[in-house]
């Protein structure tokens, strides 16, 4: 997924929860690493608790690298404002 913001963020949750894994890019990388951290600053019910969730399950990550988290995708969504 490039890009976390609103559309990226939420669809990058969703895709986890649904069983896949999503490396999730952004070029802000203190964004990167509040939501590394499991810190969500939109307001959408729910999201924080389901991000949290796949990060611990490991199908969602996040990186600022864009090349090294192309490697190997099966399918690149572009989400950016």
């Amino acid at each position: 997924m490039i890009g976390s913001g609103r559309v990226g963020l939420v669809t990058a949750a969703g895709l986890a929860l649904a069983g896949h894994d999503v490396v999730a890019v952004d070029a802000d990388e203190a964004r990167i690493a509040r939501l590394t951290d499991g810190q969500i600053d939109l307001h959408e019910a729910g999201l924080g608790d389901l991000v949290r969730a796949q990060l611990v399950a490991r199908r969602l990550r996040f990186t600022h690298k864009t090349r090294p988290a192309l490697r190997g995708a099966d399918l690149v969504f572009v989400a950016v404002d």
